[in-house]
């Protein structure tokens, strides 16, 4: 019940607030992270990592609210900044952007930070993958269809019963929390399709967190529109944990993030359900980044959208079988699928298919 009321703090949209801070094709400005493809989704009181290019004064901003933030900015080596920002208690719950004044101009990163009062301890979060837009006009129509099937999805959840209802419990519909989009967002990995993607993207109620696929691979232009490719998020109990198998020998040894994939996986190891998302899993990726994933620590449940190849049935289980493994259809094909995740499982849902 809790959740339910919780998360319709998302239904406070960004249609009025001003230009986001994204450039003339759409790829990100100043600020790097938090973004609307690796969003923070904290409580009041909780802290956010931001990644900027130049320091300059922090404002979450919101139609019928704005905080300023307290913000210590650290030098990076590689000439960037970044902070640990503080939510401050009084932030009401809603979806903010994350404006920053630098040298008297203004930049929003819409739908940047998640704000709620409390985390469900069941919710659901929805899976995508493979929408290639920009290949023709029914990859948009079709991401679209599926974005708006997830909202209405969300919006039934809100809905409180009758005080008289004898509906069951498990009859309710669990909060739904988040998107996991995982990989091949555009056809070509153009600007221009990674821009419309965002604006797409920004048509969802709720938090979207994406990972690049095969069709995204072109130099550093994901990284350009949603910030690094390997990253991880802790929601309530649970921990996420994003990488990048786009390239030709998915998540190979020599990769530099194979030191990111052994440091956010201990970090993770204390949360309730560590769940894993990428574009692909195969067999041949590298073996350091199996035994960290899913030998050593391994992770509980990885999902991803895409065989390497035509995999033999022995080979559709991750090594030693200890995690579970859930693949969806493309969204090019109207579909998605919804993760139950509970104190006591982590269940997924059959495949749902939008009818336009």
């Amino acid at each position: 019940m809790i959740g339910r009321i919780v998360l319709g703090v998302f239904l406070i949209t960004i249609v009025s607030l001003p230009a986001v801070a994204r450039q003339a094709d759409g790829a990100l400005g100043l600020i790097r992270v938090p973004n609307s493809g690796q969003p923070a989704i904290v409580m009041p009181g909780d802290r956010v990592a931001v990644h900027a290019l130049s320091r300059g004064d922090l404002q979450l901003v919101a139609d019928d609210a704005t905080q300023r933030l307290k913000v210590d900015w650290n030098d990076r080596l590689d000439g960037s900044f970044e902070a640990e920002v503080s939510i401050p208690e009084d932030t009401p719950s809603g979806t903010y952007a994350l404006s920053m004044d630098y040298q008297g101009e203004f930049e929003h990163n819409a739908r940047a930070v998640y704000v709620i009062d409390s985390f469900p301890e069941r919710y659901q979060v929805a899976h995508i993958t493979d929408a290639y837009i920009g290949r023709d006009d029914e990859t948009t129509a079709e991401l679209r269809g599926v974005i708006h099937a997830i909202n209405a999805r969300y919006k039934a959840a809100l809905v409180e019963p009758e005080p008289e209802s004898e509906e069951e419990p498990e009859s309710i519909p669990l909060p739904l929390a988040f998107v996991l989009f995982t990989g091949d967002l555009t056809a070509d990995a153009t600007p221009k399709q990674f821009s419309e993607v965002v604006d797409l993207l920004d048509e969802c109620l709720v938090p979207t967190f994406v990972v690049p696929g095969v069709h995204d691979a072109n130099g550093l232009v994901f990284e350009s529109f949603f910030g690094p490719a390997t990253y991880r998020f802790v929601y309530g109990d649970d921990g996420y944990l994003a990488f990048d198998t786009r390239d030709l020998i998915p998540a190979e040894d020599a990769h530099p993030q194979q030191g990111l994939l052994e440091r956010f996986r201990r970090e993770l190891m204390p949360r309730r359900w560590s769940i894993g998302f990428t574009h692909r899993y195969d067999p041949k990726m590298g073996m350091r980044a199996q035994m960290t994933l899913f030998v050593d620590a391994p992770l509980d449940h990885l999902l991803f959208g895409h065989w390497g190849r035509a995999n033999t049935d022995e080979e559709r289980a991750t090594p030693w079988g200890h995690t579970g493994i859930t693949v969806s259809p493309p969204v090019a094909e109207g579909s998605y699928r919804l993760l139950e995740v509970g104190p006591y499982a982590l269940r997924p849902g059959p495949v749902e298919t939008v009818n336009e």
